[in-house]
């Protein structure tokens, strides 16, 4: 007769060592699960940062691209052009003044704020609101709405001062007009000083619309050999920045203000805040009548086809 099999199971501690060495595992695995999770987390609100950012840095460009044309009474479109803080007026979708502003009060955490004005239908300049503050309060004819353009920014965390615009034809003078191209950074981390590291995005937009002030170096004026109170007047070496044709315009007298100068008309010679207009175009004669006083200043006012001018002065003939 066969002896029955044993029906011994496990002993407690073999039991507690086999509990204890499944806890470690199971402790590992749910620490590399929750460390995966958290990092995922991290890395899609990331992701939507950039999404967010990319798209309002998109929108910039295409509003420089769009920028509106400087007229006369309004020869700057771009009115602030700071490091942290941009205002300029487009026509992209229609006529409106737009700001772009970092608020760094929480440096790990800076936002980029977009603001517009609406211009009326007649195209009057209401006036650029308050820009004391990012970003500037909401008020009637002033600011008419803010939002979001990207969150997380991290230029200025940590002591960092890295631009969120860049201006390439800038110059010490702070003319504004002679901006020609536009370049945006922006920095963004969910997490800083830790993993993921942060990332840059950038865009630039050439001013395609800048219109610029023409330039006169300066005049020549030669006496003519017909007679001693006869002139030739040569504005050959104005230029506008564009290349575009330039018209030209000639006047007499010591008036204050080249601002007030005349229109000087085909039709007849004009006179105006104490300037007389003696003739048009790129070179003319011009021969003073014995009851002018000597000397006598000539002022050459050269104007582009979007209407801005530039004026020089010569004095002492």
């Amino acid at each position: 007769m066969n002896r029955v099999r044993g029906q011994d199971g496990f002993t407690l501690p073999e039991l507690l060592t086999a509990m204890t060495i499944f806890l470690f595992i199971l402790g590992a695995t749910l620490t590399t699960f929750d460390s995966f999770v958290a990092r995922t987390a991290t890395n899609t609100k990331l992701n939507d940062a950039a999404d967010q950012a990319r798209t309002s840095m998109d929108r910039i460009a295409r509003q420089l691209r769009n920028l509106a044309s400087p007229t006369t009474a309004n020869v700057k479109s771009i009115e602030l052009a700071g490091a942290y803080d941009l205002v300029f007026q487009t026509v992209d979708p229609a006529k409106r003044r737009v700001r772009y502003c970092l608020n760094s009060s929480d440096p790990a955490k800076s936002t980029l704020w977009a603001q517009t004005q609406a211009f009326p239908l007649s195209g009057a300049d209401p006036g650029l609101p308050s820009t004391s503050s990012c970003p500037g309060p909401i008020t009637t004819g002033g600011w008419k709405d803010q939002r979001v353009a990207a969150a997380n920014v991290v230029n200025r965390y940590n002591g960092a001062e890295r631009n969120v615009f860049y201006y390439s034809g800038l110059l010490a003078d702070g003319d504004t007009a002679k901006i020609t191209v536009i370049r945006s950074e922006l920095f963004l981390d969910t997490a800083p000083a830790k993993a993921p590291a942060e990332i840059s995005i950038a865009t630039g937009a050439y001013l395609r619309n800048q219109n610029q002030k023409p330039v006169v170096p300066d005049t020549s004026v030669v006496n003519s050999p017909l007679g001693s109170r006869r002139f030739i007047l040569n504005g050959s070496a104005a230029y506008d920045p564009e290349g575009r044709t330039l018209d030209y315009f000639w006047y007499k007298g010591s008036g204050s203000d080249p601002a007030s100068l005349p229109s000087c008309a085909d039709s007849a010679t004009q006179t105006g805040g104490g300037y007389t207009c003696i003739g048009r175009g790129l070179t003319t004669e011009y021969t003073f009548p014995a009851t002018d006083s000597s000397p006598q200043p000539i002022t050459l006012k050269v104007v582009d086809p979007g209407g801005l001018s530039a004026t020089f002065t010569k004095a002492g003939l």
